[in-house]
């Protein structure tokens, strides 16, 4: 779901990493331009590989996996203004009941809030505009 929703939000580069290659198959279904699985390759070659010299803009991981934070974490700080997201799932919320958490502190400026909740509202809005059509398994795009 967060790569079609990163996609209809007009992301330039959606990499899905997780340790599940099921995950990674939905994740590549769901429009991911490349799926990797973080127990074998490293979130900075698979930057190199793309031609990026900063972080991501935006960061979702999923899996839960400390290695898998912690090389999500030091890629985010690689830029300025990059979002980083950690989801609440079972059993920290009920099942079906997924949140995401916002943690602020006082190194976050008034304009940091502000551009946090509109990113936030722009992928709502992007992810209920229209339906997306997932791209076959196995497709790149």
């Amino acid at each position: 779901m967060a790569a079609a929703i990163a996609r209809h939000a007009g992301a330039r580069n959606i990499v899905v990493t997780d340790l599940s290659d099921f995950r990674l198959e939905l994740a590549d279904a769901a429009g991911a331009d490349l799926v990797v699985n973080s127990g074998t390759t490293r979130l900075r070659d698979v930057q190199l590989g793309l031609g990026m010299k900063e972080g991501f803009d935006i960061g979702l991981e999923m899996s839960g996996a400390p290695q898998a934070v912690a090389e999500m974490i030091d890629n985010m700080n690689q830029r300025e203004g990059g979002v980083y997201v950690i989801p609440f799932s079972f059993p920290v919320v009920p099942r079906g009941k997924a949140r995401i958490r916002v943690q602020l502190s006082a190194a976050h400026s008034t304009d940091d809030v502000r551009a946090c909740v509109a990113a936030f509202v722009a992928a709502r809005d992007a992810a209920t505009a229209r339906p997306h059509a997932p791209v076959p398994p196995g497709r790149r795009r």
